[in-house]
């Protein structure tokens, strides 16, 4: 499991975020927690669940919500990437 104390200064936003302040999205989160980048796309996650994640996290309402749905499952996504027969039946 990944040390998300990395992640605690950051705050969660909607949309594409930015280092310079301090928020990301819940899938930024994932990419910086795993290799310090900040893309939306993680290598590490499974792209239906990175499309499923990156559609909630935008259509949640306020950053606090943002903050207790989803924030807990960012070190569940890692390593989620594992296979094109899991996608499909993630699908």
């Amino acid at each position: 499991m990944s040390d998300t104390t990395k992640l605690e200064s950051l705050r969660m936003c909607s949309g594409q975020g930015d280092l310079t302040d301090n928020a990301l999205c819940v899938m930024q989160m994932v990419d910086y927690l795993t290799t310090g980048r900040t893309t939306d796309r993680p290598v590490c996650a499974s792209s239906v669940i990175t499309t499923f994640l990156v559609a909630w996290n935008d259509a949640l309402p306020s950053d606090a919500e943002r903050d207790r749905l989803l924030r807990p499952l960012i070190a569940d996504v890692i390593g989620t990437r594992t296979g094109d027969e899991d996608e499909a039946v993630r699908s």
